[in-house]
């Protein structure tokens, strides 16, 4: 008499693949939403340096300062080039978001 199901031995190990698929599926998307997180954070942080940085270009930006997350201090620095021929003044605007930051130098 011929059987026409699957054995139980069968049916385990297909089980055991759809789990195993299952769970890297998971753990991908896992890592994706970590990662579109990260973007998004970088990506709100450049967008908070760039209002900024031109802030600080038209004159409009305070020395120190917060808002919201993102706080800012601007330090005016003046460097001698070619021992002493020219002298460089320009600004440094350093920023700190959510545990980051970053320095940009203003003209």
């Amino acid at each position: 008499m011929a059987s026409r199901g699957f054995t139980l031995l069968e049916v385990l190990v297909a089980v055991a693949i759809l789990a195993l698929s299952a769970t890297g599926a998971l753990r991908l998307v896992a890592m994706s939403q970590r990662s579109l997180a990260e973007v998004r954070l970088q990506r709100d942080f450049l967008d908070g340096a760039r209002a900024l940085q031109v802030r600080a270009l038209a004159g409009d930006l305070p020395s120190s300062g917060s808002e919201g997350d993102l706080a800012w201090e601007v330090r005016p620095v003046t460097r001698e080039l070619l021992e002493g021929l020219w002298t460089a003044q320009y600004g440094l605007l350093r920023l700190q978001y959510k545990g980051r930051s970053m320095t940009l130098c203003i003209p």
